[in-house]
């Protein structure tokens, strides 16, 4: 039996570390007790005897690797590490197993709770626990579980769903080594999704297919098409139970894509004899149309595009009234949305749903461009009685984030650069700097000394000179004077300044926001203590709270690295405010723990002043290896370090 996911990281925390690792160190980062760490350590050791090495503990010290045979351990480590870093462990948590689960049903298998268990090494009570989510996860795909008499639980649901479901999960399939750490027969979850020498051929294929047919669609779909065709030719045994769909597919307007897929299909060398089905033909063209790049001038040739525009009219409305809005060109954003909905309107007449390790990523990536999907997800549910799926929304993701930062850029930081030599020396220095700074925010405009009493300084965000008497004459003003323009460290200290002046958060985070929490039992506990010694009196925290879980109706703001974002669509707080709770242990939060909460709001909700601020706690989010050590002042200079430079 190989390792988990977590035992391979304890021991590479130790096999990297120059000096005996304590403990406790190890538990707090992998967000674990002392009993826990020493039952791993065993199973650890396991494994490790075998090549030549063992963990051990020194009192008062901690735990360090005794390894008699170098070389063997060598070898072995090694394999760890290529095994981690390339995320072929099983983790063992709840999420893995419901999906180790999902490929058995998936594969055509029929099982019992007791064969489940054995599979996924843990108890029967725990299986049934995850089979509450396996059952939510396949519902989502329009499939169910059924008993079989003989043999215990088996999939039931058409064939075209099957493939879905195979297409949108099968990352997690082949996301670590089955048959080294499971002992399961490789044929049982094949999945039918062996691409061997076929995608690469495949994807040259559509290259020229879409090229020869005008045909436009996003760099995912390659793959996204090279797995459903592959699924078609390797599912023989089940193509006819897809002519149980032909009536339904038949009223799909998909006549561009049949050309497409017949291009693809034209002289394929590794069909010998295999010609596809009408059903086989259509279910490929409705899944190609579902990810068609849709350009605005062709949505206005659709019928009915009159009704999408009043619906995405009614959106911005609907957000500029939770969002701070004046000033902003919305123009291109609705045009956005007009050509997206319409394609997810096609992805739900089909029941297509977008790929999940996508939206891990989005989940990653940013907090704004989430909560607007939230928002538009929200505003078809209540507004107009849609009810799409998450994955489809978070396709919005790359929208919002795109106008966030025209956001930015609409509401750009003023600079005046003043040169003692006059203006073509201010030109030569703003042009340096620009290009330096690279942050198109913010805007450097040189000008001669003697037109400044005819600029309006309230327009004005700060100076930059190497006049030393400027300080003292626009003492109302931040005055930058570099002497050395060509100082990497003082034009990015400038950078940090000025960003920080013009949003406003220069003095929003201080010590005093950093608060500790001891031995928080549950997560329970811990909203307890943030509701009762975080937030202030004068908030509403009942309807604080009532708006937390509106804004996560879509996505939990949890992060890999142990942190929980609480922040609310909009400001429910009426004030301006960055909190942090580090917790001395973790706790459990869903299928994950976590150690560190980050609390914001934004009061107004001024929307550039929310992207920049979102941007800022968003390195928190990437910075994964922060470890508080509950030294106020230094755990204060370690966040804001990460924040605000």
């Amino acid at each position: 039996m190989g390792l988990y996911h977590d035992q391979a990281q304890i021991l590479l925390n130790i096999y990297n570390s120059s000096e005996p690792l304590g403990g406790d160190l190890i538990c707090q980062r992998m967000g674990i007790g002392l009993k826990t760490l020493k039952k791993e350590i065993d199973i650890i050791n396991d494994n490790c005897s075998k090549y030549g090495g063992v963990i051990r503990s020194k009192m008062g010290e901690g735990y360090y690797l005794d390894i008699e045979d170098a070389e063997a351990f060598d070898i072995f480590i090694d394999d760890i590490k290529r095994k981690f870093y390339s995320n072929l462990f099983f983790r063992g948590g709840q999420s893995e197993r419901m999906h180790l689960i999902l490929r058995q049903f998936l594969s055509g298998a029929s099982l019992s709770i007791d064969d489940l268990a054995e599979l996924c090494l843990c108890s029967e009570s725990t299986v049934n626990r995850d089979m509450k989510l396996v059952r939510k996860r396949l519902g989502e795909y329009h499939l169910s579980l059924v008993k079989d008499k003989k043999y215990g639980l088996k999939i039931e649901g058409s064939e075209w769903h099957i493939r879905l479901a195979l297409i949108t999960e099968y990352v997690f399939y082949n996301g670590f080594e089955t048959v080294q750490h499971f002992g399961v027969e490789t044929n049982i979850n094949e999945m039918f999704l062996h691409k061997g020498i076929y995608a690469d051929m495949l994807i040259d294929r559509m290259h020229l297919a879409f090229s020869l047919c005008d045909y436009h669609v996003p760099y995912y779909t390659y793959d996204n098409m090279a797995n459903m065709i592959i699924l078609t030719l390797t599912r023989k045994k089940y193509s006819n139970a897809l002519d149980q769909d032909l009536e339904w597919f038949l009223k799909a307007d998909v006549e561009k894509e049949k050309v497409v897929i017949a291009k693809i299909f034209e002289n394929m060398p590794v069909l010998s004899g295999f010609e596809l089905s009408e059903a086989e033909l259509l279910a490929l063209s409705i899944f190609l149309k579902s990810h068609r790049v849709i350009k605005y001038r062709d949505f206005l040739e659709l019928e009915g595009h009159e009704e999408m525009e009043e619906l995405v009219d009614g959106f911005i409305a609907y957000m500029e009234g939770i969002y701070d809005t004046n000033h902003l060109d919305t123009g291109i954003l609705r045009k956005d949305l007009c050509c997206e909905l319409t394609r997810l309107n096609w992805k739900e007449d089909y029941e297509i749903i977008t790929l999940r390790q996508r939206i891990n990523n989005f989940t990653r990536d940013g907090l704004l461009g989430l909560d607007f999907c939230t928002l538009l997800y929200l505003y078809l549910k209540e507004q107009k009685g849609q009810d799409p799926l998450g994955n489809n929304i978070a396709l919005f993701y790359y929208i919002f984030t795109q106008f966030n930062r025209h956001c930015m850029l609409n509401n750009k930081v003023r600079i005046l650069v003043v040169s003692r030599l006059g203006f073509y020396s201010a030109r030569s220095l703003a042009g340096n700097i620009r290009t330096k700074v690279n942050r198109p925010q913010i805007e450097f405009q040189p000008i001669e000394y003697y037109e400044l009493d005819n600029i309006n300084m309230s327009e004005v965000d700060g100076i930059m000179t190497d006049i030393d008497s400027m300080k003292e004459e626009y003492y109302y003003k931040p005055v930058y004077f570099i002497r050395y323009f060509r100082n990497q460290s003082e034009i990015d200290q400038l950078t940090k300044e000025v960003l920080n002046r013009k949003y406003g958060v220069e003095k929003l985070f201080t010590p005093e926001d950093i608060y500790y929490m001891e031995d928080p039992k549950d997560y329970a506990e811990v909203e307890e203590f943030i509701f009762a010694n975080v937030l202030s009196e004068k908030d509403d925290k009942k309807k604080y709270k009532e708006e937390l879980d509106r804004s996560e109706a879509l996505f939990k703001h949890s992060r890999e690295n142990m942190l929980v974002i609480w922040n609310t669509l909009g400001d429910y707080l009426h004030r301006d405010m960055i909190k942090v709770v580090l917790l001395r242990n973790a706790v459990p939060y869903g299928d994950n723990y976590i150690n560190k909460i980050v609390i914001y709001n934004v009061k107004d909700a001024e929307l550039s002043r929310l992207s920049y601020l979102t941007q800022r706690i968003a390195r928190i989010i990437h910075h994964g290896e922060l470890i508080p050590i509950r030294n106020r002042e230094e755990d204060y200079e370690a966040l804001s370090r990460l924040m605000f430079e």
